[in-house]
């Protein structure tokens, strides 16, 4: 009964963060023009700071929107409030005004009024629903018709956390990093899209996220075979911070990213066909997890005349393990890849294609969307370190 307790007092503390998170106003912080575009001229009107950027040159905040010629100056405008994230804006949207404030982490007297509680709520429920959908899973995938422990039992000896005898050769743990990053990301993300605060949003979802995976190791601790992984919640609270700091720091958000790479392996394809096997989340033959630095996020590479194409190149470090799970015949070496290789930015790609002024369509935005978490463009490996390991008998 205690870790039922334990699973209720955690659930309820979850439940509550809903409803008590801080109704903090959308967190802003005042940037002038001139701190933005040094070199650009600016005349001050009723509604706010004009500045005057050359045809076809990238401002820091957006794109000359068209007629833009050879020769022809442009005028142009911000929404406000502007995104704190760098997921994809919708492509074609109005260019930034520089006078109005940018959201940020910390309030200001010009923010607007708080949400309510039930607006809150609202807000929430989408991504409430999909932490229903991955708990239900969850409980299927793992922990179905299982025999359970009567105590928790923690792994206190070494894990080995990336060793080549352990039964996911370092991919589970970066499967834990990468999920709990996914899941705080996107979740946040979508509350600030709704009118949550910045600050308020990355609490929540952190908060909750850390939460549901907290609850799984202490499930996994009283199923044998299992156990509570102090390795595998280090790598929960791992990918939290980084999203955390990629979503409250713009600078980073605009450089770095996390991906995975993800095509079934045949194993798991035969084992969901035959033997009903949904544990897509332990096919490390098929996944790859990769840390993404964005050429484009660097203001010298756009404002180049001569290396503005590098925006479209993305530089990654990437993670695979082959051959540990789903286990294969006994004959197949295991196989662990440390690789650094480059991909095209879809997401760029999109922008470039589409003229300011004209909308993308909803699935081409999804799409610009989607690559920003998973691997959607060709991935050429330039240099990397395989090691092979035999099968455990």
């Amino acid at each position: 009964m205690k870790h039922r307790r334990l699973l209720l007092i955690a659930s309820a503390t979850a439940s509550g963060l809903i409803l008590l998170s801080p109704a903090m106003a959308p967190l802003a912080w005042s940037r002038s023009a001139s701190a933005t575009l040094p070199q650009s001229p600016k005349t001050k009107t009723k509604t706010g700071t004009k500045v005057r950027v050359s045809a076809g040159f990238p401002g820091k905040l957006g794109l000359c929107a068209p007629p833009c010629g050879p020769t022809t100056p442009a005028l142009y405008t911000q929404p406000h409030p502007r995104p704190l994230s760098n997921t994809p804006a919708p492509i074609g949207a109005r260019a930034p005004d520089l006078s109005a404030p940018l959201r940020g982490p910390f309030p200001s007297a010009d923010d607007p009024p708080p949400l309510t509680v039930i607006q809150r709520i609202v807000a929430a429920l989408p991504m409430l629903t999909v932490y229903g959908g991955i708990t239900t899973w969850a409980y299927f995938a793992w922990y179905h018709n299982q025999p359970m422990n009567r105590r928790m039992v923690v792994n206190t000896a070494a894990e080995e956390g990336f060793g080549g005898h352990t039964y996911g050769g370092g991919a589970d743990k970066l499967g834990h990093f990468y999920a709990n990053y996914l899941f705080a990301r996107v979740g946040a993300q979508s509350l600030i899209n709704r009118g949550w605060s910045p600050l308020s949003a990355v609490l929540m979802h952190v908060s909750f996220t850390l939460t549901l995976y907290t609850l799984v190791e202490i499930k996994d601790g009283y199923h044998p075979g299992y156990g509570f992984s102090i390795q595998d919640y280090a790598a929960n609270v791992l990918g939290n911070v980084v999203a955390t700091l990629l979503l409250l720091v713009p600078s980073l958000d605009r450089l770095f990213g996390v991906r995975m790479y993800y095509k079934p392996s045949k194993l798991f394809v035969d084992a969901l066909l035959y033997d009903k096997d949904i544990d897509v989340s332990e096919d490390y033959t098929g996944e790859t997890v990769m840390l993404v630095f964005k050429l484009g996020g660097l203001t010298a590479i756009k404002r180049s005349p001569y290396f503005r194409f590098l925006r479209f190149v993305d530089l990654l470090v990437g993670y695979n393990a082959r051959g540990f799970l789903p286990r294969p015949d006994p004959s197949v070496m295991r196989e662990q890849e440390l690789f650094l290789g480059f991909s095209l930015n879809l997401a760029e790609i999109l922008q470039s294609a589409y003229p300011t002024g004209q909308r993308l369509g909803w699935a081409a935005q999804g799409l610009a969307t989607l690559s920003e978490y998973l691997q959607l463009t060709p991935v050429h490996k330039t240099v990397g370190i395989v090691w092979s390991t035999r099968q455990p008998q």
